[in-house]
């Protein structure tokens, strides 16, 4: 066989060259996509004595994009959770201000009347004593005592929000008793010691309050009536009957509602929700 060569002996080379080093899959069946497009335009620009400036930039722009989406992918999850935390946090904001000097004017209120009652020698009205939890018992002119909750500035944030996520279409009543389950549960053993732990909690990796998990809990705005609604809750009045748990039948999953008729005690019904403990 005396024929002319069809390639010169330097193309033959980088051909066996590349079939020794060329790309296979992975176990995952994983193969770079442009590993044979390479390979075959380097053979071929030396077959027709051309160069080609982007044969070796092909692999490498589309790694940097990769690069440069995973990078752009990480930093916006940071921000979304970075903004999260912010909120969840409540960094004293307006409705956090407004309630804490209510309640301060309210305090102080409170302890004057007090001591002109008891000038009087009559029972007085103000905060009578601290309970182990911390929490202020605030004996009133009636017989029975009340509890006024000493909240910080982050767990009042937490349960002005939970309150209008979790009520907002709800009237003034409506959005107490969601403010009284909250706070029962925050006295309850069965459940976290403070207003952030019981909002937040799960329960094999599923959200107690429905805003928490479908993001609605940061995304709402407090009105004047959940403040009101909080205040009232905050002072002692408590028309919950005792209730830990809610839930608005009409939207809720079967399968929960289900849960709670087994499992619970029904109380009563207000608005769209229904109480149980």
């Amino acid at each position: 066989d005396t024929h002319e060569p069809l390639i010169d002996e330097a193309t033959f080379e980088l051909a066996q060259k590349r079939i020794a080093t060329r790309h296979r899959p992975t176990k995952c069946a994983e193969i770079d996509i442009f590993s044979g497009l390479v390979s075959y335009i380097d053979i071929t620009d030396r077959l027709l004595k051309r160069r080609r400036p982007v044969k070796k930039g092909l692999g490498n722009m589309y790694k940097k994009a990769v690069a440069l989406l995973i990078s752009l992918a990480f930093t916006l999850m940071a921000c979304v959770l970075c903004v999260r935390e912010l909120d969840a946090m409540g960094l004293c904001s307006e409705p956090v201000q407004s309630l804490r000097l209510r309640l301060k004017e309210l305090e102080a209120e409170w302890t004057g009347k007090a001591e002109a009652v008891k000038e009087d020698g009559e029972k007085g009205l103000g905060i009578a004593d601290v309970a182990v939890s911390g929490q202020r018992t605030v004996a009133f002119l009636v017989v029975e005592q009340q509890y006024m909750y000493d909240l910080s500035d982050t767990d009042l944030e937490v349960l002005l929000r939970i309150v209008e996520a979790e009520a907002g279409n709800e009237d003034e009543d409506g959005k107490l008793l969601v403010a009284n389950v909250v706070l029962n549960r925050l006295n309850s053993e069965s459940f976290p010691d403070t207003v952030a732990g019981v909002v937040f909690q799960k329960e094999k990796g599923v959200s107690q309050f429905s805003p928490v998990s479908n993001g609605s809990y940061y995304r709402v705005k407090v009105s004047e009536e959940t403040v009101n609604a909080v205040e009232r809750a905050l002072m002692g009045e408590d028309i919950s009957q005792g209730a830990l748990y809610f839930v608005a039948r009409k939207y809720a999953d079967s399968r929960k509602v289900e849960w709670f008729d087994r499992n619970l005690t029904y109380l009563f019904v207000h608005g769209g929700h229904e109480f149980f403990k």
